[in-house]
């Protein structure tokens, strides 16, 4: 038993150590709600955000937020946090620290060029690729290193080829910490060990 509590404290300790050295951040749902349009270009009409948004037939999108546009031609947005939220957001933040968004993808039947976007000391960072539509979720990211000098930062949607007459569908979510999921992973198998045990 003392082993086990050893062996959770230290891959607790490790979490924690993971965490100072270089954190993931990511939107919340209320930041992704409140989302303004920082520009755009033959994107019209711009719908918002909206915590676990529905298709127009009432299939619930895959992400903690999302939004969806009608665009039959080639375009692209850039939405981006409000000031407080991206004051908020950087509090929390130092340099050498991700900015990280999880896109779902298996809620959409075209393919949509998605990522992530922000401004540091007026040069422009994106991380933005073609999503996979046929299922699953991908992982976008941007290193923060100059946190005090970010000035804008969101999300960012684009129409690849201009073809679709079909509505966009992009739903978000954070990436939990890689050394949470390594400690929850560790101390479930524990849990199951010590089950199994107690049963024989």
């Amino acid at each position: 038993m003392k082993t086990k509590i050893t062996l959770m404290v230290a891959l607790l300790a490790m979490g924690t150590a993971h965490q100072a050295s270089a954190a993931v951040h990511g939107l919340s749902v209320s930041q992704m709600v409140n989302q303004t349009v920082a520009s755009s270009s033959l994107f019209t009409p711009i719908s918002g955000w909206t915590a676990a948004p529905t298709y127009g037939d009432g299939v619930t999108m895959k992400g903690s937020a999302g939004a969806s546009d009608n665009l039959g031609i080639r375009g692209h947005v850039y939405f981006e946090l409000t000031s407080t939220d991206l004051a908020t957001f950087l509090a929390g933040a130092v340099d050498g620290d991700t900015y990280e968004m999880q896109a779902w993808n298996d809620d959409n039947n075209d393919d949509w060029i998605v990522g992530l976007w922000f401004i540091s000391d007026g040069v422009e960072y994106k991380d933005a690729d073609i999503e996979p539509w046929g299922g699953g979720s991908k992982n976008y990211s941007l290193t923060m290193n100059e946190v005090s000098k970010i000035t804008q930062l969101g999300v960012y949607i684009e129409n690849p080829s201009g073809d679709q007459g079909d509505t966009y569908h992009v739903s978000f979510s954070e990436v939990p910490e890689p050394g949470a999921i390594a400690i929850w992973a560790v101390l479930g198998g524990l849990g199951l060990v010590t089950s199994r045990r107690r049963k024989s």
